[in-house]
């Protein structure tokens, strides 16, 4: 159902602050709050024609989330973003939340390190790791690295990164930038901005550009950005529409090979979006509600053939078969 939907939100006052290795950004948060006094604070402008999709009624179908392994925290003290290796059988690609370095690391199906970059995995020079939140796949040995939350709440500028895979796991510790991609979201005004509005922590590929839902905060509702790819990726993240996902806080999104078949994550929860053809409606095909136990904090998620892998704060790993699911 697709209705007419417009939101305008006066900022909050309070900043919303990480609860974790907040101390490296302890400047950024200072020169914050000092603005916070002295400046208006922003809001999120109304953009025309934008609906919501309600995805609130649909009913849950059941499934059973299988763990499969443990991370090595030592490593990875949180896996903020998975995404499966489209060169390397049995490999996903994970990566920290902010307050670590700008780094990612192989793992295999079971959540090991891939044993030569088990303490380094590989950097991505150049970069850093501000809020790194998602990643994602092409499917083609490229990946997107969105460092993209917003919890300090001032509107500094997103970043994603793009990267080739490794070809060499053995030996090879660092990867150069093939693109960065600074862009900002069309319905943002003002200096300070509201997580609300503009948290996103989950992001895939698909039909030559990136999707960005926002986690949804407060007024659950949560918004789907798109970035363009021509010779060049846009600036600016168009927002597609509103999505009623019933309250929940997405935390994850992915493709998978073919294309025809996304997951977005929020905790205990799945939907899967199918579609007939590439470039098609995400939202004309069928949309399946998964419903799981309690497996933790959900951060990411990935599809590795007819299976989804999900990853939690704690560092679990889980599996969801789709074999029954039509």
């Amino acid at each position: 159902m697709l209705v007419s939907y417009a939101v305008h939100t006066r900022y909050s006052p309070f900043l919303l602050l990480k609860k974790r290795r907040f101390s490296r950004h302890s400047s950024s948060l200072l020169f914050t709050i000092l603005l916070g006094f002295i400046l208006p604070y922003g809001c999120a402008v109304a953009v025309n024609n934008v609906g919501v999709i309600d995805l609130s009624k649909l009913e849950a179908t059941r499934v059973s989330a299988k763990l499969v392994g443990t991370m090595d925290r030592r490593y990875i003290d949180e896996s903020s973003g998975l995404a499966t290796s489209a060169i390397h059988d049995g490999v996903l690609w994970t990566l920290n939340d902010s307050g670590n370095g700008p780094t990612i690391f192989p793992i295999t199906l079971d959540g090991t390190l891939f044993k030569p970059l088990a303490s380094t995995g590989v950097s991505i020079e150049g970069a850093e790791n501000f809020d790194w939140e998602s990643m994602a796949s092409n499917h083609k040995g490229v990946l997107y690295i969105a460092d993209s939350g917003q919890n300090l709440g001032f509107a500094r500028t997103p970043i994603i990164y793009q990267v080739n895979e490794p070809v060499d796991l053995a030996t090879t510790d660092s990867v150069p930038i093939i693109r960065k991609i600074p862009y900002h979201y069309e319905d943002q005004s003002g200096f300070l901005m509201s997580r609300n509005e503009f948290d996103v922590e989950a992001m895939f590929y698909s039909d030559e550009t990136l999707n960005l839902i926002t986690k949804g905060w407060g007024n659950s509702l949560s918004k789907w950005y798109r970035i363009q790819e021509s010779n060049e990726f846009d600036s600016k993240a168009r927002l597609v529409t509103r999505i009623n996902f019933g309250k929940a806080l997405i935390t994850g999104a992915e493709v998978d090979r073919s294309g025809l078949r996304l997951a977005v994550l929020a905790k205990r929860s799945i939907w899967l979006f199918t579609r007939e053809a590439l470039g098609g409606d995400w939202f004309a095909g069928k949309i399946t509600y998964l419903r799981t136990r309690d497996i933790g904090v959900t951060e990411a998620i990935s599809f590795y053939g007819n299976r989804l892998y999900i990853s939690n704060e704690a560092g679990q790993l889980y599996t969801v078969s789709l074999e029954a699911i039509d």
